[in-house]
């Protein structure tokens, strides 16, 4: 062998005179790393099982005269069950990948008294990483590390545990993380979360698209009628010869030729929205009606930012602007990679691939009339403005004080001494700032202008931008999280796991 490891940390004990000392002991118990100089060579000392074999000197009982003989000992490759394996599978079930020992050697050597719960658990990481949110710690001993944040219930006690890679079908776990900084990095793209994400970007994505082609009608109503129609079952004729089996082959081709009549009705693009929201159908022992008015219920303005654009932008602009219902709507493409990315992480993160895709956003703002005939822009936030809004002063007062302790600076100073308002306005909630362009009848100029005010002083659209994904990325204020992912931040899935 090559090299081995034994991973060990210092733990304090209190001696016969009562003095507090320090001594070594394993840091993970009955654990050993070893690095192969040849696999090849690794084999021949395992047996079938994964056991090492040993050379000793036996005595032999019959004639009393030492003999070489293999042993078997009970030390084994760390892997799961191992009956269907293969020698083969499972010396590369329990190799560990030499990126992943490094990590694991460093941080254990430097702050191995300070790391808590330390085990090495039977979970796949890919498998964790689709229904769990991804997460980088900032503070602590595990500063820089990425992995997954899971609650955990022991003895009756919750905690959260970090998970990162280790291997093929490892992870490392440590405990007691709720005491580190951390952020989002990427949300989970399977399980109920995920489930629920992807629907309100189904919603979000018709209603973009029902409100361009349809401006005078109120694009929540016609999809919640859509869905409705869509989910309709006709009513089917059975006559006494007909068998279980051909009745309900005619009940399927109703359905089908009734969902199809529905998507002839909209564009192939859109088409899949409607599929998602049906696989999503929770209506239990509420009617349709009421369960899609929770999910789907009408709203003056589109989410602050969104994935979609929903009217087009025309070639060679950056905005474009939609008139629907008595709003006039501005729709500013941005790339919030700047925001998303914090400075010095592309250089840390070399090996990872980052998609512009992944950070192209459309913010959504009405533009109405001041009593000085000027313009003020308004994005809403939905019900994470109605949660502000409800609460006493006290209680505002108690949430800006969280966002100092738990570090939300950027919402703290939007909310306090920015520009912007926080206020309802034409029956938008959401944050406002009043300009000084001349609010006229020529929408086209008006936008424009406002469009170009935005880019000039982008430090000022920027804040903006950037609290709301400050809270994306939390992991504290998770009531206030789920109202933005709802209302304001409707999150892509990464371009990277649609390939």
């Amino acid at each position: 062998m090559k090299f081995v490891y034994l991973p060990k940390c210092r733990t304090k004990y209190v001696n016969a005179q009562g003095e507090e000392r320090f001594r070594f002991r394993p840091l993970i118990y009955g654990l050993l790393f070893i690095k192969a100089d040849s696999i090849k060579v690794l084999k021949k000392i395992l047996t079938p099982w994964g056991y090492f074999v040993y050379e000793d000197f036996i005595r032999s009982l019959e004639t009393g005269e030492l003999q070489k003989e293999k042993l078997v000992s009970s030390a084994h490759l760390l892997c799961k069950d191992v009956k269907n394996l293969s020698t083969d599978d499972i010396v590369k079930t329990a190799t560990i990948p030499d990126e992943d020992m490094e990590h694991f050697i460093y941080f254990s050597d430097k702050v191995a008294d300070g790391i808590e719960g330390l085990s090495i658990v039977d979970k796949r990481y890919d498998d964790l990483i689709q229904e769990n949110d991804t997460v980088r710690i900032f503070s602590g001993p595990l500063a820089g590390w990425v992995g997954v944040v899971k609650q955990i219930k022991n003895k009756g006690k919750k905690d959260r545990h970090l998970f990162v890679r280790f291997g093929n079908n490892l992870c490392l776990s440590f405990s007691n993380v709720r005491q580190y900084d951390m952020q989002v990095e990427h949300e989970a793209t399977k399980g109920p979360k995920a489930e629920a994400v992807g629907v309100w970007r189904a919603i979000d994505q018709m209603v973009g698209y029902l409100q361009a082609k349809q401006p005078s009608e109120n694009a929540y109503q016609t999809l919640r009628t859509l869905f409705l129609d869509y989910q309709k079952r006709l009513p089917v004729y059975r006559n006494k010869s007909m068998s279980d089996l051909a009745y309900e082959n005619k009940k399927e081709k109703s359905t089908v030729a009734q969902q199809q009549k529905v998507l002839d009705q909209i564009d192939k693009r859109m088409r899949n929205n409607f599929r998602v929201l049906s696989n999503y159908l929770k209506a239990g022992e509420i009617t349709l009606e009421k369960w899609l008015k929770d999910l789907i219920p009408d709203a003056p303005l589109r989410p602050f930012l969104t994935p979609t654009s929903g009217a087009i932008i025309p070639e060679g602009h950056d905005y474009t602007v939609l008139h629907h219902q008595g709003i006039t709507e501005l729709i500013l493409r941005c790339n919030l990679r700047d925001v998303f990315l914090d400075k010095g992480r592309v250089e840390t993160d070399k090996n990872t691939t980052f998609f512009d895709e992944d950070y192209e956003y459309y913010a959504h703002f009405a533009l109405v009339n001041t009593d000085g005939g000027k313009v003020k822009a308004i994005c809403s936030w939905g019900g994470f403005y109605d949660y502000y809004a409800s609460q006493s002063s006290q209680e505002q007062e108690a949430f800006l004080r969280d966002l100092e302790s738990k570090k939300y600076p950027r919402l703290l100073y939007l909310l306090t001494q920015s520009e912007y308002r926080f206020e309802k306005v034409n029956g938008i909630g959401g944050f406002s700032i009043e300009t000084d362009i001349d609010y006229t009848n020529d929408i086209d100029a008006m936008a424009k202008a406002v469009a170009k005010a935005f880019s000039i002083q982008h430090s000022t659209f920027n804040i903006l931008v950037s609290a709301a994904v400050e809270i994306w990325k939390g992991t504290r204020l998770l009531v206030w999280r789920q109202l933005l992912q709802r209302y304001v931040l409707l999150h892509k899935v990464p371009v990277i796991d649609q390939l």
